[in-house]
Order: structure tokens, then C-alpha cells, then sequence
């Protein structure tokens, strides 16, 4: 596996567990109303899950898995440029939490310079059956 998928894997994982533990402390404030204040961390608990976790897995999985037709792993700075861009989106949301800003407006920036970079990376590794 290489090294690159293992980062994104792991990182995935700490997201993982960072995100459903915050959903865990949510859930209970639901249930149990400690304080009105801990809603503000929804956004931080959805970025970490749905950026930190699904989007890095992905990633890891697909920079491993996809086929590479005698090259070595296509475009491999577009695919790191991807897992730092995701992991700094999600610590910009995490900044916005506390330090009042465009935070919001700089994570989906950094999302989307992933998402692109990834398919920069990935777009000669897909191909057609047979082609």
C-alpha cells in the first residue's frame, strides 16, 4: 500500500473517531440539555465526519486501488495536495469555532482545491473496459 493511502487512511480514522465521540457528546447534550452553547459544534462534529472521514477515506482507498496502466501512481503531488487541502478545511472549521472570520467560506475553498485536485490526479487512472 502506498505510503500516501496509508496518511489518508489513518487520518480518516482519527476524523472518524474525533467526529462520532463529538456526535456521542451532542447526543447526550440532546438527551440531557447540559448546555445550549455545545449546538454551536454541529458544524465541526459534519466536517469531521463527512469531510475528515468519508472524503479522506475515499481518497486513501482511490489513490491505492485505482488502476494505473504501466504508470507509477499517476499525478502523486495533485493526490497529497488533496489529503493536506481536506485536513486544513476541517482545522478551518475547527478555527472558525473559536476565532470569529470567513472560516466557513475558507474550508469549502480548501474542499473544493481537494475535491479538483483529486480528480487532476485520478482522471488518467480511469478508463473504460478494455479501452
Amino acid at each position: 500500500m502506498p505510503k500516501l493511502s496509508i496518511w489518508a487512511i489513518r487520518l480518516a480514522l482519527v476524523h472518524l473517531v474525533v467526529g462520532w465521540g463529538l456526535g456521542a457528546v451532542l447526543m447526550v447534550n440532546r438527551a440531557w440539555g447540559w448546555s445550549s452553547a455545545l449546538w454551536r459544534w454541529v458544524e465541526v462534529h459534519v466536517a469531521l465526519a463527512l469531510f475528515g472521514w468519508t472524503f479522506l477515506l475515499v481518497v486513501g482507498v482511490a489513490f491505492w486501488m485505482l488502476p494505473t496502466f504501466g504508470r507509477k501512481q499517476g499525478r502523486k503531488k495533485a493526490a497529497a495536495t488533496s489529503v493536506v487541502a481536506i485536513n486544513a478545511g476541517v482545522l478551518a472549521v475547527v478555527v472558525g469555532m473559536v476565532v470569529a472570520g470567513p472560516w466557513a467560506v475558507v474550508a469549502a475553498g480548501l474542499w473544493a482545491v481537494g475535491a479538483v485536485s483529486f480528480g487532476w490526479h485520478a482522471w488518467p487512472r480511469v478508463k473504460a473496459f478494455g479501452a
